[in-house]
């Protein structure tokens, strides 16, 4: 019969205990021994082989794996001052990884059900979660230190700081807690209880979560118009150009990781340095400085088609458009504006796994003239049929990469002719999604 965890933790709480007395890892060993004391034994042969094999085992130890969590509102000169007291103890993990993984799923990242839950797997030996509290007037670093498979809570300790400044003696405290706590679990893992029986059946309900992202891309561009005017038939094509854009999103799941959620989106796109030529009507050409943009801002209705995050997600955008030509001297095609209402179906498709996904989907756009520059065309309302496609790829958690591509025809009906205007942008730029 294996014994129970719970003696392993006693064990660990007398260690801790003997551990705020003062004594140092090197003193309680010593303090064992003298109290011990243990007569030498002739070596029997039969002791050869179990010494040896032990001896190999122990080429293949690795570091124990610490996990250090930041309980709300602690500072961060606390925090970074027990991680490095923590560090030569053990391979410290990610921690803001597992807090950004918490959040996403609308859970609190020091909650025991949510240690309970996203726990298992990681093959952690330790877990503290760091503290700052006021007692009687003084501040205290609180320390809880747990087990790494389940967060079952092991012991706690407050130790007195100046501010955030953790004083050298607390400091030699917590490296004897954090090492003697470390060598318990490690010598106890072998007789602890992993029988599938004993872990929690209480998952963590996911609640809301709201996720704020950032992009910025580079790329290339091209506009391109034709209509009649006052002065005749005018014609524009610019090539290729330099872009850039931006975007800003903001995505709310009602549950945490859920099928459905709703994003909202800002996004500018722009040319850079582009220049145009206009011809005249003697012949002679003149060369400015143009602008071709266009702003996007609307909202995304989400809905995964199934329960696991690599399913195919439909996805459908309503929000307003204006695309804007503008130059710095006056040209032959005067600088107007287009606006549009705006509605897209969109289909992502995760190819594999989460960190990659291709978005595709048709856009129609309800286009009317915004302004006076185009009143000698007179053009009415109209249709413009467009899509995008997006492939992105997860570098990190928190960051992404994104090769984006759009298109968008515009055709308006005037009484002297059709006004179309076409604009393309393909874009590769970086997401930031904490």
């Amino acid at each position: 019969m294996k014994p129970p965890i719970i003696m392993s933790r006693l064990a660990l709480a007398l260690i801790a205990t003997l551990a705020s007395s003062g004594l140092s890892p090197l003193a309680l060993a010593q303090f064992e021994i003298e109290e011990s004391p243990v007569e030498p034994e002739a070596q029997s042969a039969s002791d050869v082989e179990p010494l040896e094999a032990a001896e190999e085992d122990s080429e293949d130890w690795e570091l124990p794996k610490i996990l250090v969590i930041r309980a709300p509102r602690t500072p961060d000169r606390l925090m970074r001052g027990v991680l490095e007291l923590v560090a030569p103890v053990g391979e410290i993990v990610d921690w803001r990884e597992f807090e950004r993984e918490a959040r996403r799923s609308g859970l609190s990242a020091t909650a025991d059900a949510t240690l309970e839950t996203m726990l298992q797997g990681r093959d952690i030996t330790l877990i503290i979660i760091v503290g700052r509290r006021v007692v009687n007037r003084r501040p205290v670093v609180a320390l809880s230190y747990r087990e790494g498979r389940f967060g079952t809570p092991l012991l706690s300790a407050e130790h007195p700081i100046f501010g955030d400044t953790i004083p050298d003696r607390v400091a030699e405290r917590i490296q004897a807690e954090t090492v003697l706590a470390v060598t318990a679990l490690t010598r106890s893992s072998t007789s602890v209880n992993t029988d599938e029986n004993d872990r929690p059946n209480s998952p963590a309900l996911a609640g809301s979560t709201v996720q704020f992202g950032v992009s910025a891309a580079g790329g290339v561009g091209s506009r391109g118009f034709e209509g009649p005017l006052e002065a005749g038939s005018v014609r524009l094509e610019t090539g290729l150009f330099p872009s850039a854009s931006m975007r800003i999103h903001t995505r709310y799941e009602p549950v945490a990781r859920g099928r459905f959620a709703i994003q909202a989106e800002l996004g500018y796109l722009t040319s850079v340095g582009l220049q145009t030529t206009d011809t005249r009507i003697d012949g002679s050409t003149r060369s400015t400085s143009s602008r071709a943009q266009r702003l996007d801002l609307g909202m995304e209705f989400r809905y995964r088609l199934g329960e696991a995050q690599t399913a195919v997600t439909l996805g459908l955008w309503a929000g307003y458009a204006a695309r804007v030509f503008d130059t710095e001297a006056p040209v032959s095609l005067p600088d107007y504006s287009l606006g549009s209402g705006t509605f897209a179906l969109r289909v992502t498709i995760p190819l594999g796994s989460e960190r990659f996904a291709l978005m595709l989907g048709p856009m129609l756009e309800w286009v009317f003239p915004i302004g006076e520059g185009l009143n000698t065309a007179d053009p009415a309302p109209g249709l413009a049929f467009g899509g995008a496609a997006r492939l992105t790829v997860g570098l990190t958690s928190a960051w992404l990469l994104q090769l984006a591509y759009q298109e968008s025809h515009v055709s308006l009906q005037a009484p002297l002719g059709a006004v179309n205007d076409v604009e393309r942008f393909a874009t590769l730029g970086i997401i930031y999604a904490p």
